[in-house]
């Protein structure tokens, strides 16, 4: 007999939207979730929320440096990293506490820990203390979300180099920093280090920026870029990287013409973009392929 109808493997938008609507419909339904302090996902914890606290942050930030401009006489500090980290804790664990609640008023059961297939009913579930308990439901649904796509030869230490996860929990604001990667992500962050004081150097291997985006919103966010003296690479790749103490050698190749450029960065962002997550899953158990990584759906889904 099943524990649920459903177990959800998966506490972001996509997992705790679709426990809401089950729930909703009388399923009985389990939420899992590797970690406590992740529930949210992705989105709630190291993407759409924190990072809009660090760009409204910025955003007022750079207009109270132009307060002269505006007879307006005001007494500037260097941007507050420890303080901005502290705001978006805040924020963050308040609407995870509301989730939280939201979820056990709806009578799903969240349970953190490790899932993986043991057949196609039932689920391994690993606590953090290694302790595990197997749980039966009729239905599951997959919603184990996304990872950072890192690049092989640049390591991420959380010191010199990171992605976008990691660079959300530094607390030193660095000189001059170089973003790899001209998606969604290295735009974002390329504003919001340009506003606080740094210098920013932008590399993207193709023709634009925010390349599934229309070319004229291209080339206004590069105008506007190159007004923040962000500096631009594109058509280009890091080829190199050689770490030392305290900074980073970085050898900037031109795809076009070979041309390459050595410079040197406190910080280097990873932002090439995110990698479906279905580790531990034991996906093999019950049948599911993996195809250029990411689950081959059927006529069904």
């Amino acid at each position: 007999m099943a524990d649920y109808d459903v177990i959800v493997i998966g506490g972001g938008p996509a997992g705790y939207r679709s426990a809401f609507i089950l729930a909703q419909k009388g399923k009985k339904v389990a939420l899992i979730e590797a970690k406590e302090t992740h529930l949210g996902g992705t989105c709630l914890n190291e993407g759409c929320i924190p990072v809009k606290t660090w760009l409204e942050s910025s955003e007022l930030y750079s207009k109270v440096l132009k307060a002269d401009q505006f007879a307006l006489d005001t007494q500037i500090h260097p941007f507050d990293i420890p303080k901005l980290l502290i705001v978006q804790e805040k924020n963050v664990n308040t609407l995870k506490k509301g989730l939280e609640f939201k979820l056990k008023s709806k009578k799903i059961e969240i349970i953190y820990g490790v899932a993986s297939f043991k057949d196609e009913n039932t689920l391994w579930i690993t606590f953090e203390n290694g302790n595990k308990i197997n749980l039966k439901a009729n239905h599951f649904i997959i919603a184990t979300g996304s990872k950072s796509k890192k690049i092989p030869f640049i390591p991420i230490d959380s010191k010199l180099t990171f992605t976008s996860d990691e660079i959300l929990r530094d607390e030193k604001l660095k000189k001059n920093i170089l973003i790899i990667g001209g998606g969604v992500i290295g735009c974002e962050f390329s504003s919001f280090f340009s506003q606080v004081g740094c210098e920013v150097t932008l590399v993207e291997m193709g023709e634009q920026l925010l390349p599934y985006e229309d070319c004229e919103i291209s080339r206004t966010l590069l105008r506007e870029f190159k007004k923040n003296k962000i500096k631009i690479h594109l058509n280009s790749t890091v080829s190199e990287i050689q770490s030392g103490e305290n900074e980073v050698e970085v050898k900037i190749k031109n795809i076009k013409n070979e041309k390459i450029t050595t410079l040197n960065f406190d910080r280097i962002l990873v932002a090439v973009g995110r990698a479906p997550f279905f580790e531990n899953l034991n996906l093999e158990n019950i049948g599911i392929e993996i195809e250029n990584n990411y689950i081959d759906a059927n006529e069904y889904c």
